[in-house]
């Protein structure tokens, strides 16, 4: 997909074309993607390299003050509880936020809006690592989706459905419900090959 999109940039009647890419430093694509980069650096093609890193606290407070429409003001103190659970990590405290509306710590009241007992929510054990909260989402599945995620997660990290209902011995539609609902609730998002881990 690289040598198609260097092709795409190389266009010399291409003057609207935006291409966005990302990597996470330390993982296996990030080498071949730099090399890449570096190669399309020296073409006559304007670039941009961001280096994206944790939200500043004001950033953290004002993405809690959005999602729970509420004032900064009133945000403040949820949003230090979460940025040093998290670290400031987007994908974190997006994570952490649907884990304690999962368990009622955060919860809307008619009237008052979204609202949260600051001792329940600093009580919690949880790690800062998104691998546990995902962890615990897969502790309170359903048996069924418990049983797909479990086969699926030695297929690899993009799930080809055809293979998993092999595998699995189910009826495609029943299966692709049992997925549709691992999506639902975060753990899976769909992709062209079919469905792949969020994490």
């Amino acid at each position: 997909s690289r040598f198609l999109i260097e092709a795409l940039m190389l266009r010399a009647d291409q003057r609207s074309l935006l291409i966005v890419a990302t990597y996470r430093p330390g993982e296996g694509t990030g080498g071949a993607l730099r090399t890449w980069l570096e190669r399309m650096d020296a073409l006559p093609i304007p670039m941009q390299i961001l280096e994206l890193g944790a939200l500043r606290f004001e950033q953290t407070n004002a993405m809690l003050a959005e999602i729970l429409c509420r004032d900064a003001v009133d945000t403040e103190w949820l949003a230090t509880c979460i940025g040093m659970k998290t670290q400031h990590n987007p994908l974190l405290i997006r994570q952490m936020l649907e884990y304690l509306w999962e368990r009622g710590l955060i919860r809307y009241v008619h009237g008052k809006g979204w609202t949260w007992d600051e001792r329940e929510v600093a009580e919690i054990e949880i790690g800062e690592d998104v691998a546990q909260i995902l962890a615990s989402k897969i502790d309170v599945l359903a048996p069924q989706q418990a049983r797909v995620l479990r086969i699926a997660s030695v297929l690899g990290a993009v799930l080809d459905v055809e293979l998993l209902v092999a595998v699995c011995g189910e009826q495609r539609p029943e299966l692709l419900q049992t997925l549709l609902s691992l999506t639902q609730e975060g753990l899976l998002t769909p992709c062209r090959e079919g469905f792949r881990f969020v994490h």
